[in-house]
């Protein structure tokens, strides 16, 4: 099988349906890191080769798309054992085509409202067989095996896209980042940042990820330093943890604190226009 890396960072909500599911799911769901979120990035999890694409369903759509039971758009990659691995509720890059080959970590897509879903986040499944859809067995066994926490942040690698079939013009390349983005990002703990990173954190903090640190990506870093600042004025939490502008888990752990605290029904820490306006309202923004 190879190594494996999470597919989507977000919040692990439903088990395969032998453990925990719901009768007949057949893979696990991690939904995005805040509710209602779409255009989220889909890594590969494992090396393979491409087997079947969709990417014209609509939401509500409850016909078989990618295999027999699944109504999304998404992906069916097939792992040099001969296991397959599916991806739910996601549009395929356009540049992708059956038969070409990804490898763990690899941007495949992007999470959609496609299908028939409650709310948006990706279905991840694994067959023992990549030809046979009713294979399917607990992903959250190759979690475990790998030492992966469900709906972590995957271990991103970038990859060229492909060329056109065909000629045409060569992939732009990836965007350089600022002297003064590198210095932000590696205040949140990026090692060697890259417009990959800048990817990371417009996904997670609910932007377009294109990898260009602009107006709009500033602006959010703005305010979650201010929203920071403000959390660290409340009454029982400290004020000795970084101001970087990551929304992360001492962020949430914080404002899930103060929310409970105050009883704003904010219990995940979330940054929310109503979590911003509750301190606002209490002077502390």
């Amino acid at each position: 099988m190879g190594n494996m890396v999470s597919p989507f960072e977000g919040r692990f909500t439903q088990n395969h349906g032998d453990k925990g599911g719901y009768p007949g799911h057949k893979g696990v769901d991690i939904a995005p890191p805040k509710p209602g979120q779409v255009g989220m990035p889909v890594y590969a999890a494992f090396d393979g080769t491409i087997r079947v694409l969709h990417r014209t369903a609509k939401p509500g759509n409850k016909n078989s798309t990618w295999a027999k039971g699944r109504t999304g758009n998404g992906m069916l990659v097939s792992n040099p054992d001969g296991e397959g691995n599916g991806y739910n509720h996601m549009r395929p890059l356009d540049h992708f085509s059956v038969g070409d080959k990804v490898v763990a970590g690899q941007l495949l897509g992007y999470n959609d409202r496609s299908g028939n879903q409650t709310g948006p986040h990706l279905h991840f499944e694994l067959w023992a067989d990549w030809s046979n859809s009713n294979s399917d067995y607990a992903p959250e066994k190759a979690f475990a095996k790998f030492g992966i926490d469900e709906g972590s942040a995957p271990e991103r690698t970038s990859i060229a896209p492909v060329k056109p079939s065909g000629g045409g013009s060569k992939p732009a390349a990836k965007p350089s980042v600022p002297a003064d983005v590198v210095k932000k990002l590696k205040a949140m703990g990026y090692k060697n940042p890259d417009a990959g990173d800048v990817e990371k954190y417009q996904a997670w903090h609910g932007l377009v990820p294109d990898g260009n640190w602009g107006d709009r990506t500033e602006a959010q870093y703005q305010e979650v330093i201010r929203a920071q600042n403000a959390t660290k004025k409340m009454l029982g939490v400290p004020d000795n943890w970084a101001s970087d502008g990551y929304w992360g888990a001492t962020s949430k752990k914080w404002a899930g604190y103060t929310s409970g605290r105050n009883g704003w029904n904010n219990p995940h820490g979330y940054l929310t226009k109503k979590y911003i306006n509750n301190l606002k309202k209490v002077k502390a923004w």
